[in-house]
């Protein structure tokens, strides 16, 4: 049958194919004209009614997206909406780089009380066969399109999180470092080399920090907040700056740090943060490489 999706209706037995199976939508070498070009199906079918249409959610031959059709029917007649996700951000906004290091990615929409989110996975510890489950928050718009989600740190919060008391550092979403590429090769060595999440005893944690490393969280509500924590062990002998933005122009604070660290260890730095809602992005540069755990947001 060839990579393309396939649809097949059943008899009342759920079990007797009343029909040959069809072509539903077409895979990423059989997509001239039909306007799913670049985002033909490869896998991951997930189809849910929403506002009497059928969304059929799929992950695409570029493998790092989901992307969705819509039809009035669940068996034919889906035309291409979009993507609704990337796990690196690509397309976003026109991004061409991405936010983290790309993989595979499976997913679906789901209703939750009265918002829908997209529901998605990233991969860590450098392999596809490990992943984490993470969620956005959807917006439909009024004809029924969704204009592709930003990918955040504040999954089913509803909202952005507090800059108050800790959270995990597994939470991020950028983790870049000089060796990503926007480019999917679970072959490469280097993919077991850069930043990325991992988990052990199931604690989960950022490893792999090296010299141009940025680790980003999106949102935080900085209200009252004025000292950051950063849970690390390893190596280090350098700067962590932090910032608003992913570039480093935002400047919040910083910390010169040289030990090699064993045992986790809190690092508490002043900070001084716009006072509303917030990206927060740590940059390091410098020597040696070490593990980032968690941050803690306290007051004076």
């Amino acid at each position: 049958m060839g990579e393309d999706s396939y649809v097949v209706e059943l008899e009342p037995d759920m079990l007797t194919a009343k029909e040959l199976p069809r072509v539903l939508l077409p895979g990423g070498h059989h997509t001239a004209g039909t306007g799913y070009e670049g985002h033909g199906f490869f896998e991951a079918s997930s189809i849910r009614k929403i506002n009497g249409k059928y969304y059929f959610v799929y992950s695409s031959h570029k493998s790092h997206e989901l992307c969705y059709a819509v039809s009035d029917r669940p068996d034919s007649g889906f035309v291409y909406g979009g993507t609704i996700v990337s796990n690196g951000d690509i397309g976003l906004d026109g991004r061409t780089e991405p936010v983290a290091h790309l993989g595979n990615n499976h997913g679906g929409l789901v209703e939750v009380g009265d918002a829908l989110y997209i529901f998605y996975h990233r991969q860590t510890n450098g392999t596809e066969f490990s992943r984490q489950g993470c969620a956005e928050r959807v917006t439909m718009l009024p004809d029924g399109s969704i204009p592709q989600v930003e990918i955040t740190s504040c999954g089913l919060n509803g909202g952005p999180l507090k800059a108050s008391g800790s959270y995990p550092a597994a939470i991020a979403c950028h983790l870049t470092d000089p060796t990503v590429t926007n480019a999917i090769d679970y072959g490469d060595p280097k993919m077991q080399r850069q930043i990325r999440v991992t988990e052990r005893q199931n604690v989960s944690f950022i490893t792999g920090i090296k010299d141009g490393a940025v680790i980003g969280y999106k949102y935080f509500d900085f209200y009252g907040t004025s000292f950051l924590g950063l849970e690390v062990r390893g190596e280090l002998a350098g700067t962590i700056t932090v910032s608003h933005d992913a570039a480093g122009e935002e400047v919040i604070g910083a910390i010169e740090f040289d030990a090699a660290v064993r045992d986790w260890r809190m690092l508490l730095l002043p900070i001084a943060p716009e006072q509303d809602t917030r990206a927060l992005y740590l940059r390091y540069e410098g020597k040696g490489e070490w593990e980032l755990k968690s941050l803690c947001f306290f007051a004076e």
